[in-house]
């Protein structure tokens, strides 16, 4: 038997160890977003669940920024992350590079929820339109 280490030392190992672990350092999961909560400082927590287990989660400003959509809780998702141990508190999370949604598609999601943004304005409502004129004076044309 070795000499004894602190517990920083041995949280240090473990972390190590994980990151050298090839089937863990990328690894992509499948499962359900819960407790999500998005920081000011536009970081991501969150736990990924299922019948029988969960993993916290986190995922930094970075990578939030590339994200097509905004997660939400009970959204079934496929992560890629590391995994990894935080140091501090000797507790095992995976770290999170990129995320889409299971199911529906990046796009429609996004699409889905900026419309559900702008009916909540009141931008669908009716009287905020105006109507069309009969005989229009001008018409133009937008491209690309």
């Amino acid at each position: 038997m070795s000499k004894p280490i602190t517990v920083s030392q041995l949280n240090r190992y473990v972390s190590a160890l994980l990151a050298q672990d090839k089937h863990l350092n990328p690894v992509m999961v499948k499962s359900e977003i819960s407790g999500f909560r998005a920081y000011p400082s536009g970081h991501y927590y969150f736990t990924l669940k299922d019948e029988k287990a969960a993993v916290s989660c986190v995922m930094f400003k970075g990578q939030t920024k590339r994200l097509r959509f905004k997660p939400e809780n009970g959204q079934m998702v496929i992560v890629t992350a590391r995994a990894g141990l935080y140091d501090r508190d000797g507790r095992f999370q995976l770290y999170v590079d990129d995320m889409v949604s299971d199911g529906l598609g990046d796009l429609h999601l996004a699409f889905e929820q900026l419309k559900q943004k702008l009916a909540q304005e009141g931008l669908f409502e009716q009287q905020q339109k105006k109507p069309l004129p009969v005989l229009p004076r001008v018409i133009g044309v937008a491209t690309s």
